[in-house]
């Protein structure tokens, strides 16, 4: 589940339909009223909110059965919008403040990749952290200026903290198994 930056609805999975196929529901909490998102023959799962609440990005497996990065209107309008064409399985992470970069994992054989998406016109994909280990689950901060993200480089997944975007320094801030990083509302 995700809940939205204004706090007034949460994202969430909910395996229903034919089959009993994942799909994306929006629970708007001060009316304790549910609403499905998605309705696709897909698997849809990982939703995480845009930065003004107006966005919901998940990923889908509806066109080839490999996981993209999808996005639609949290509010239902409109359709699903394909934002990555992808060989291996993508899963969205975090958002940067201005809503200007998706931040996705990429799960390759080797273990997983941590990449940028620009959400200009060009929607143009870049690698942030490329290692022969598995990095994911990336958290960019309130400010914009770090990423928090678990790697298993040691053997075990621990936490790390970057600058962001750049990528620079690197400081472990975990003492041992740490996954699912998440900043506080200021950001220490």
């Amino acid at each position: 589940f995700s809940l939205s930056p204004d706090g007034s609805r949460i994202a969430w999975v909910l395996r229903g339909g034919l089959g009993y196929i994942p799909d994306i529901w929006v629970l708007e909490i001060e009316r304790d009223m549910l609403t499905r998102l998605t309705f696709d023959d897909g698997v849809e799962m990982n939703p995480i909110w845009s930065p003004d609440s107006s966005w919901i990005y998940f990923n889908s497996d509806r066109v080839h059965g490999v996981a993209e990065i999808y996005r639609r209107k949290a509010d239902g309008s409109g359709d699903a919008e394909r934002l990555t064409t992808a060989k291996n399985p993508q899963t969205p992470s975090s958002v940067s403040p201005d809503g200007r970069t998706l931040v996705f994992h990429e799960s390759l054989q080797t273990g997983g990749e941590i990449m940028l998406l620009s959400m200009d016109k060009d929607r143009t994909v870049e690698a942030f952290l490329t290692t022969p280990f598995s990095e994911r689950y990336s958290s960019v901060s309130p400010d914009g200026t770090l990423i928090a993200y678990s790697s298993n480089e040691t053997g075990t997944f621990e936490l790390y903290v970057r600058r962001f975007p750049s990528g620079t320094g690197r400081v472990k801030i975990s003492p041992g198994l740490g996954v699912f990083p998440e900043w506080s509302p200021d950001g220490t």
